[in-house]
């Protein structure tokens, strides 16, 4: 599924069920790993919309390319950071 399938819809239903999301992964300094919808959206000088990206657990990760596209299988939870909320 895509990032803004996983927001659609009553999102806090998804919490806790497993999903597989297609993105583009970077490891963004003070953010940490995550995957967005489009990499060109990194270049903006604006805050990324909450469908464009969702944050990954950093150690669940071993060597991965930057800005290479992923398919990643995980179990949806709850954003510990406040300004990126599931």
């Amino acid at each position: 599924m895509t990032i803004a399938e996983l927001y659609s819809g009553d999102v806090k239903q998804k919490i806790g069920q497993t999903a597989t999301v297609d993105g583009y992964f970077c490891n963004r300094s003070g953010v940490g790993p995550m995957l967005v919808s489009d990499p060109q959206l990194l270049y903006l000088r604006q805050p990324l919309k909450n469908d464009s990206f969702v944050l990954l657990d950093s150690g669940a990760f071993g060597h991965i390319e930057p800005m290479a596209r992923y398919h990643v299988k995980a179990t949806v939870q709850a954003s510990q950071v406040p300004w990126a909320s599931l």
